[in-house]
């Protein structure tokens, strides 16, 4: 059984569990509709298959988007890493992410292009802010050796987050192109 299908089964099984739950507590509400004749057959129909629908769709979409984050969520990334808002000019042109194991670890990998204006305006902000340790080492994982591979470009600068927590490690690389960035996170 793979990851995906094991943990869409733990979270169908807790939804179905708190759904069974709900349809309990609606149960006298549909007793009392049924008695004034709110609720038809037909009605009755529809709002049984919509929660059926409901039931799978909602475990689908959390698995779904747990391994395969959305585009806020390497956003988010980026700002917790340069502490900056994402330039208007940034595109991602690969993302990957591990998925959280029990502990909430998991490591996170972006390359991003930018215009060269933002680029230096960046790479000038991150050289300045006094948090940001250069570094010629990078923290290698699966998720950035995947993207990494998939790229002639070269870092030719680095920097990490000095952070508070130990548990949270983040990276920034500057790429020989200047305009293509790596943003790394890895939280364990």
């Amino acid at each position: 059984m793979t990851p995906f299908l094991i943990i869409f089964t733990i979270f169908f099984i807790i939804t179905l569990i708190i759904g069974g739950v709900i349809y309990l507590i609606y149960l006298p509400f549909k007793i009392y509709l049924k008695k004034k004749k709110w609720l038809n057959q037909k009605r009755n129909r529809i709002i049984n298959y919509s929660y059926l629908f409901l039931l799978f769709v909602i475990p689908a979409y959390i698995t779904y988007d747990a391994f395969y984050p959305s585009k806020e969520f390497y956003i988010e990334e980026f700002k917790s890493v340069t502490h900056l808002d994402f330039p208007n000019s940034g595109k991602f042109v690969y993302k990957k992410a591990s998925y959280p194991d029990f502990h909430g670890d998991y490591f996170s990998s972006s390359q991003i292009k930018l215009s060269q204006n933002d680029y230096k305006e960046l790479y000038k902000k991150i050289s300045l802010d006094s948090n940001m340790v250069k570094t010629e080492s990078i923290s290698r994982f699966k998720e950035f050796d995947d993207i990494k591979t998939k790229s002639e470009l070269e870092i030719i600068n680095g920097f990490t987050r000095k952070n508070g927590e130990n548990d949270l490690h983040c990276y920034i690389g500057f790429c020989n192109d200047s305009q293509t960035i790596f943003v790394n996170v890895i939280q364990s």
